[in-house]
């Protein structure tokens, strides 16, 4: 089984250049944890919730000038929808991650898979 064949959810995301004050408020708005980071549909970081508390609010940086690039850490984990969902779930597991962009051919972002998308599709391969 391919990733592709897995429900992916929808990848909210923002682009690099974009400020803090727009990060923080498309996390509120789609109420997500994180938000993956893109430069031309191509993910190339992350920003969660907690990054935003510990690398900018701590750090007194001002959420107008502050970019997104700033603060963002480089996706540990980014799956290709044509990879095999077994490998895509040892390396999520072994990043401790529950989720993680999953991009087409091109490494454009087409969504995100969650750890438990994983599991259930292969353990209904199983069972």
């Amino acid at each position: 089984m391919k990733v592709k064949d897995c429900n992916l959810t929808k990848a909210h995301t923002c682009s690099k250049s974009d400020n803090l004050t727009k990060v923080a408020n498309k996390l509120k708005e789609t109420k997500s944890r994180y938000i993956i980071i893109t430069e031309k549909n191509i993910p190339v970081g992350v920003i969660s919730s907690s990054d935003l508390v510990h690398k900018a609010t701590a750090s007194k940086k001002d959420p107008e000038k502050t970019k997104a690039e700033d603060i963002m850490t480089k996706p540990s984990c980014v799956v290709k929808n044509s990879e095999d969902a077994n490998k895509a779930f040892i390396a999520m597991v072994k990043k401790g991650l529950n989720s993680c962009p999953v991009v087409d051919e091109n490494n454009i972002c087409i969504g995100a898979i969650s750890l438990l998308e994983l599991i259930s599709k292969l353990h209904k391969n199983v069972a």
